[in-house]
């Protein structure tokens, strides 16, 4: 598309293109060229683009109430211009204050802790609140505490081409059903409502035809068509149900969130029903001998279903892509080491990568145990190997001298040469990527592949972000292991911490001690660090033999460290999250976890995950130095009631939502634009089944699989996409 003329964005310009989803941003009513460029850096590069930012919420401001009318606890829509402004401190923390009136009265808003506010809350602006007011206890009164705000004249659209008249911007953005929309970016919320609000009602009859969702599709999906959907969600109606908009369960919402997940499982049903061949690899005499000498204990019936879900798809002639969840404990090493076995017994090798290379050591020395009486030959390759003992790995590898081979990301490197790569295992899955996965398998010809977790997955999410792969999940955990008795202590209780150290040192056996950060830091002076715990504890426990270990240490210094804690020379470790996953020592039966209130639940378990692997009595220790806030005291008390990671996952993913569950939270986008897993997961699992039931008996020619193997679903779904 050749460069618009300078004139192209008036309105009414005869040369202005007809809108269609795939025209260009830079021609829509309102985008300037700085625009387009900062909209292109969100990833809206297309009039769809822009039309799938969707209102976060809707206000009724067609009857806004008179501030006089304000009721205690009722949630409000006002508008009124600025008459006051103040900006207190109180308790070191900021308190920005806003007196607004209207015709009817005034009414006092107080900001906690935004004193950036000063900068837009200016005298004589005017300005919408939302929210409920509450009896002021230092002024008397009803005051508004920290209400949605909206500037409605901030003077950033004074002069440009795009201004409306007073009365007509009035229209859209007052006198109606009104979508609020996030800022994101430089665009406040109300530059967005005018540039949507305008492209709408530009929109031709004809847009969107002819539609991705076929005549047939809408009807089995229940939805309306995209032009329809576009109109009821950025435009809506005077009589539309602000509840249903604000549930996003309208006639619009729902088609494209019905469209999103049906085209997003679409994409994934290609990924996992046209998968590629694979080797083939029979659960031989050979591998069944080797798996009963090296068996060290009764499988569980979990484990026993999910190898017979891996041997089926190794057998089956196309690539396995399966993703194994596993809570802490349940036994996931041992069913990835007789998997293992299959490759080898038919002349294959396979590899296990691991994100750390303190667990890379850990799966090496225990895969050289665990298959030294089947005559396994087991290899590592990692970052801390000197230059002569590297090049010979890569000798062994090369020429199938090593038939299992135990790394870290040094295996993604050119140089690491396989002679016959059948598996590729990957443990801790959401470490690593999607592109790097890709680049171990294509390390061999019809490679399978197994991504291991032990941070359980929530049905919904496992297929939003995993729904390429097959799932298999370890949810028993071997007979024997004990509970681990957790509790909540504050640090003014270090006298009772201290002594169930002891206690458990008295009885021969170890103790970690976890923390946030390497070294003391200014920014998070009240965080401990593992150099300041070190020299505490060393003073709480004279005579005790303590080490730290962190990922700053040298490569050999770290291995040195942690081999001392396994062997038991090293009674207590402090140490950071590297031993967060993975570490086996089931003589440490005491986890101290300080500042507790900064972890996040999903690492509470995995750390705690670290004691009661033997047959000794266990228990964590959750240390804050005072009450942690509202949020995290929420996950601490989950870690303190529950062991079952399933649940954790649950509590976790309602805490925190899915985009920060996945950590896929960025620049205000997240895997989905109208879908949220959490809110919509039965309009998810729906969508699902219809896209795999459609997918099996589609015309190969249809439009649809095509998109669903274009870069256009790559564009829109595949970047997001994590391990």
């Amino acid at each position: 598309m050749s460069a618009p003329p300078r004139d192209l964005r008036r309105p009414g310009s005869a040369v202005t293109p007809e809108l269609r989803p795939e025209t260009s941003v830079q021609f829509v009513r309102g985008v300037g060229p700085e625009r387009a460029r900062a909209l292109l850096a969100d990833g809206i590069a297309t009039v769809h683009d822009l039309l799938l930012v969707l209102p976060r919420r809707y206000e009724d401001r067609s009857n806004l109430a008179p501030i006089r009318t304000l009721r205690a606890g009722v949630r409000t829509t006002v508008c009124g211009r600025i008459v006051a402004v103040s900006l207190k401190r109180a308790r070191r923390m900021p308190i920005f204050e806003a007196v607004v009136e209207d015709a009817s009265g005034r009414i006092k808003c107080v900001f906690f802790g935004q004193a950036y506010l000063k900068e837009s809350f200016k005298v004589g602006r005017r300005v919408v609140l939302y929210g409920a007011p509450e009896w002021d206890r230092y002024g008397g009164g009803l005051a508004l505490h920290s209400p949605d705000s909206e500037i409605l004249d901030d003077g950033e659209e004074a002069a440009t081409e795009e201004t409306a008249a007073p009365g007509i911007d009035d229209a859209i953005h007052m006198g109606r059903l009104v979508p609020v929309y996030e800022k994101r970016g430089t665009l406040l919320p109300k530059i967005w409502r005018r540039l949507l609000t305008n492209l709408i009602r530009s929109l031709p009859g004809g847009y969107g035809e002819p539609d991705l969702l076929t005549e047939d599709l809408r009807t089995a999906l229940g939805v309306v068509g995209i032009r329809e959907a576009l109109v009821a969600v950025h435009d809506p109606s005077s009589d539309a149900d602000l509840a249903a908009m604000n549930g996003a369960r309208s006639r619009g919402h729902l088609r494209l969130i019905l469209e999103e997940f049906f085209l997003f499982a679409v994409g994934l049903a290609a990924k996992r029903l046209d998968r590629q061949p694979g080797v083939v690899l029979r659960a031989n005499d050979a591998a069944r001998t080797a798996a009963k000498r090296v068996l060290p204990f009764p499988l569980t019936g979990a484990q026993k279903r999910v190898l017979k879900e891996i041997a089926t798809d190794l057998e089956s002639g196309r690539e396995m892509s399966r993703l194994l969840q596993g809570d802490v404990g349940s036994g996931k090493t041992i069913v990835a080491t007789l998997a293992m076995l299959l490759p080898v017994a038919n002349e294959r090798q396979a590899v296990l990568v691991a994100p750390t290379e303190v667990l890379a050591d850990q799966h090496f020395l225990t895969l050289s145990r665990i298959l030294a009486p089947a005559g396994v030959r087991v290899t590592r390759l990692s970052g801390r190997l000197r230059s002569k003992e590297r090049k010979e790995a890569l000798r062994a590898i090369a020429e199938g001298d090593a038939q299992i081979i135990v790394g870290t990301h040094a295996l993604f490197e050119p140089d690491v040469v396989f002679k016959s790569l059948a598996l590729a295992i990957i443990d801790e899955q959401h470490r690593f990527g999607v592109i790097q996965r890709d680049e171990l398998r294509r390390k061999g010809e019809g490679v399978h592949a197994l991504v291991m977790t032990a941070t359980p997955i929530p049905r919904t999410l496992a297929l939003s972000f995993h729904g390429d792969l097959d799932t298999s999940v370890l949810d028993e955990k071997p007979p024997g292991r004990m509970p681990i008795r957790t509790s909540h202590r504050f640090d003014s209780q270090r006298a009772r911490i201290v002594e169930t150290a002891r206690q458990h040192l008295a009885q021969g056996r170890q103790v970690y001690v976890v923390c946030p950060l390497v070294e003391e830091s200014e920014k998070l002076a009240d965080v401990r660090a593992v150099t300041q715990l070190t020299r505490e504890w060393g003073n709480w426990l004279p005579g005790a033999r303590i080490a730290a270990l962190h990922g700053r240490l040298p490569s050999e210094e770290k291995g040195a460290v942690m081999d001392s804690f396994v062997r038991g020379e090293t009674q207590v470790l402090v140490s950071t999250t590297v031993i967060e996953v993975g570490v086996d020592v089931p003589n440490a039966t005491l986890m101290v976890i300080e500042q507790a209130e900064r972890f996040g639940i999903a690492q509470l378990h995995q750390l705690r995950g670290r004691v009661g692997r033997g047959r000794h009595a266990s228990e964590c220790l959750l240390v804050t130095r005072a009450y942690p806030g509202d949020e995290a005291k929420q996950r601490i008390d989950a870690i303190v009631a529950s062991e079952d990671g399933f649940f954790l996952a649950e509590k976790d993913l309602e805490i925190r939502g899915p985009g920060e569950f996945f950590g896929t939270r960025q620049s205000g986008r997240g895997l989905f634009q109208a879908g949220d897993p959490v809110r919509d997961r039965e309009l998810l699992i729906r969508a699902r089944d219809i896209a795999d039931a459609w997918w099996k008996t589609a015309p190969d020619a249809h439009p649809l699989r095509r998109y669903a193997r274009s870069g256009e679903w790559t564009r829109r779904f595949g970047l997001s996409q994590v391990g």
